[in-house]
């Protein structure tokens, strides 16, 4: 799946306001020490939409820009000016996490300046920035692939849903639907009765079910009892071919069968086969 920003469901006809909302519940959920205390801000928000506490004092906040596209030195100068901000009325900041719904593009190309080439620079200018004022603190990037990871996660689908009008398919959700549908049908409804359809074996793979790779194990005894035929009977002496090319072709297959039994095959070399 991916992450459609411009679908991004705005708050308060904002979809930067949206980011920041959602920037911050995700932040709300990261693993942090225990006895850590989590505050969310509203606007003007000193640089920070929110910010963990830890035991010791120290803090963990957060800042986002709905930016899409290459990024303007204007934006750029938006990102730093509320660094500094959160670097003056933050003084026990330790870490400090941009979030911007992209990927930073990096193809490290000679004399060409791209997204990975401007943050490296800037983010040390930037901590240079914070030891002047005496933090020593860490700089980290949330981009659409951190937002991808924390989104489908099973206990965030509600907010996928929320944000991006868009379901994720867990197997808890998709057995809600079965359940949905056998409630709705009712006394209709007879296991004994199903009728197998061809597409069913479709799904079992999908699934990688028991069935499935019962299947899977059928064709590999299928392989290797014809190709034992083939050494046993007057073949190899009346037919012309390549016997030897056959048998290593035999011999991967059965090979490449066994491993997808076991369920470690990849599907690009299964389909090598199909």
């Amino acid at each position: 799946m991916s992450l459609e920003w411009l679908k991004l469901r705005p708050w308060n006809g904002s979809q930067q306001t949206a980011l920041e909302k959602l920037s911050v519940q995700l932040l709300a959920h990261e693993p942090v020490p225990d006895g850590s205390k989590f505050v969310a801000k509203g606007s003007p928000d000193a640089g920070v939409e929110a910010f963990w506490t830890f035991l010791n004092g120290d803090e963990w906040g957060i800042q986002s820009k709905f930016f899409l596209g290459a990024l303007t030195e204007n934006q750029w100068a938006q990102i730093e000016e509320s660094f500094h901000n959160a670097v003056a009325r933050h003084p026990r900041l330790v870490k400090y996490t941009v979030c911007i719904p992209q990927d930073r593009a990096d193809p490290r190309l000679e004399k060409q300046r791209w997204f990975m080439d401007k943050w490296n620079d800037y983010t040390a200018k930037w901590r240079e920035y914070a030891q002047d004022h005496g933090l020593h603190l860490e700089i980290d990037y949330w981009g659409e692939a951190e937002f991808l990871d924390r989104l489908t996660r099973p206990e965030n689908r509600g907010k996928l849903l929320f944000w991006f009008d868009q379901h994720l398919l867990t197997i808890d959700w998709l057995l809600g639907r079965v359940e949905e549908a056998v409630a709705n049908v009712g006394p209709r409804y007879t296991p004994e009765l199903n009728v197998k359809l061809p597409i069913a074996a479709t799904f079992e793979a999908l699934g990688h079910t028991p069935v499935f790779f019962d299947v899977i194990g059928g064709h590999r005894a299928r392989v290797r009892k014809e190709y034992g035929r083939s050494q046993a009977g007057p073949a190899r002496k009346e037919v012309a071919c390549d016997w030897a090319s056959l048998d290593n072709d035999t011999a991967e297959v059965v090979s490449a069968l066994a491993a997808a039994k076991a369920g470690s095959v990849s599907t690009r070399k299964l389909q090598r086969w199909t």
